[in-house]
């Protein structure tokens, strides 16, 4: 089986499906921080073990209050939201994160078995940037982390030009038009 991938320049090109674990290596988002808010032990580790090969620090908070501590605690460059955990659900949880100073550019993605409208519809209302549905397909997750990759290269690239670290990347679209505002 072929894979289309597509390269930091834009350009795309197949690869054999056994590169996709590359693919996830390739990213190269060291000190990249992600939490992953997720109630569910499996899921958990399945996010994990995709993520992982990115070289990202991925942080698991196993219900929406948890991950609000997070956020309120320590600095994330993406979150991965499940939107029903217990003690507190991820529709609360994104809002009152929202709510916190220096988060409207954290991009939050809603993780979802119910991919219908009305439940993507919610998650764009409560403040999260786009969705992945249950169960994880690794394409897709790639595609989000590709997005992050970008925005991390864009902003070494423009800190370097500038001189100026922590430049702020206003959006990058995404393929279904979300868009995803960044700090790097």
């Amino acid at each position: 089986t072929m894979l289309l991938r597509e390269n930091p320049d834009g350009a795309q090109h197949a690869t054999e499906e056994g590169s996709l674990d590359d693919a996830f290596t390739d990213l190269n988002l060291v000190g990249k921080r992600i939490l992953v808010a997720e109630d569910n032990a499996i899921n958990q580790l399945i996010m994990q073990e995709l993520i992982a090969p990115s070289g990202a620090t991925v942080v698991m908070a196993d219900n929406g209050q948890h991950a609000v501590d997070a956020v309120r605690t320590q600095k994330f460059d993406l979150v991965f939201m499940d939107m029903q955990m217990p003690v507190m659900g991820g529709l609360e949880a994104t809002r009152i994160i929202r709510t916190l100073a220096g988060t409207n550019e954290l991009p939050i993605i809603a993780v979802t078995a119910n991919a219908m409208k009305e439940d993507k519809d919610n998650g764009f209302a409560a403040g999260m940037n786009d969705y992945i549905t249950k169960p994880i397909e690794p394409p897709r997750l790639l595609e989000i982390l590709r997005i992050l990759s970008r925005a991390h290269d864009m902003g070494e690239k423009t800190a370097n030009d500038t001189g100026t670290a922590g430049t702020t990347i206003t959006s990058i679209t995404c393929l279904n038009s979300s868009k995803f505002p960044f700090m790097v």
